[in-house]
């Protein structure tokens, strides 16, 4: 009787080891799948820049950086911390040292290390994100850039490269982005 109980014993340890083997558990729906759901049902928020007037949409997922000082003006991020990382920045920047918005833009993407990409009278900047002059593994931005008399007014998505096919909601934002209302601007 005692080698009986002992077999089944070992049985059961065996069989509860190998269970997942046997009868594989539901590991629950892709992340990359979550996430495209999230970013295309959630609602569309909108700041408003007060010293230059431009509006920000961003999703509500997305939660306003309060690290920005106050004395940064023209300058607005919005993050989605979950299992990656994204970012929604807003800024705007001089045109300086450039008679012509061609000169600032090539400028920026210089520096930003990125491609011009000019579409119908927009100009998007379009790379990998870089950190300190070096280049952050698996991220990339697109950016919007709008010239407004010496100055540029950007809207940049940061996303990680391997969402990139689920986050065409965000794309789109950043592409039909209008920092102003027709006939609003200052």
């Amino acid at each position: 009787m005692k080698g009986y109980l002992t077999i089944i014993t070992l049985v059961v340890i065996i069989v509860t080891a190998n269970i997942d083997i046997l009868c594989p558990r539901d590991r629950g729906r892709d992340f990359g799948d979550v996430l495209e759901e999230q970013m295309n049902l959630c609602s569309v928020v909108y700041y408003t820049d007060s010293n230059f007037g431009f509006k920000v949409p961003y999703p509500a997922l997305f939660i306003p950086d309060k690290s920005i000082p106050d004395s940064v003006i023209g300058c607005s991020r919005f993050s989605y911390d979950n299992v990656i990382n994204m970012a929604i920045d807003c800024y705007v920047c001089r045109n300086e040292g450039y008679s012509d918005a061609d000169g600032g833009i090539s400028w920026l993407a210089e520096k930003m290390r990125a491609e011009v990409i000019e579409d119908k009278g927009d100009v998007f900047l379009h790379g990998p994100l870089t950190e300190d002059g070096g280049r952050v593994d698996g991220y990339s931005h697109f950016t919007k850039c709008v010239a407004k008399d010496k100055l540029w007014v950007i809207y940049s998505l940061t996303y990680p490269d391997m969402y990139a096919d689920r986050l065409l909601r965000l794309f789109s934002m950043v592409r039909t982005w209008q920092p102003w209302e027709k006939g609003t601007t200052p």
